[in-house]
């Protein structure tokens, strides 16, 4: 995906009500380092014009969505690499999204009457819950 592509799908994102923001590569190859201090993006919205800047200084960037009560979302993080196998847990069918490290990211509509915290290794090794707090 180019840079025009990837402005693009944030600012679709940004208009579904997703919390976006623009990561860069860790030195693990990884890309989940947040280009912007993003825990203020936890509770506001970036603006289509702050979007459209991200991605001129950083051309490069991928998209990260910020989870929880501000997006939305909740987002069961399922990573082969460190254990997790989605068949070891039941999930509910939703949209499912191919991850770089070949996981799999399953998306879910946040309760709007609960307060749900990202956990690490939930329940067990290499399934993680992305919720407030978090950003996939």
């Amino acid at each position: 995906m180019n840079s025009q592509q990837s402005l693009e799908a944030a600012l679709r994102y940004l208009k579904l009500g997703w919390c976006v923001i623009p990561v860069g590569q860790k030195p693990d190859g990884s890309w989940k380092k947040p280009l912007v201090h993003w825990r203020e993006f936890q509770m506001n919205l970036p603006t289509e014009t702050e979007v459209k800047s991200w991605w001129e200084n950083w051309s490069d960037a991928r998209i990260g969505i910020v989870t929880g009560k501000i997006s939305g979302l909740v987002v069961v993080d399922i990573d082969p690499r460190n254990g997790g196998l989605a068949s070891s847990i039941d999930l509910p069918q939703t949209l499912v999204v191919k991850t770089g490290g070949d996981g799999e990211h399953y998306y879910y509509s946040y309760p709007s009457d609960a307060d749900i915290p990202s956990r690490s290794a939930y329940p067990t090794n290499g399934i993680d819950i992305r919720a407030e707090g978090g950003m996939v």
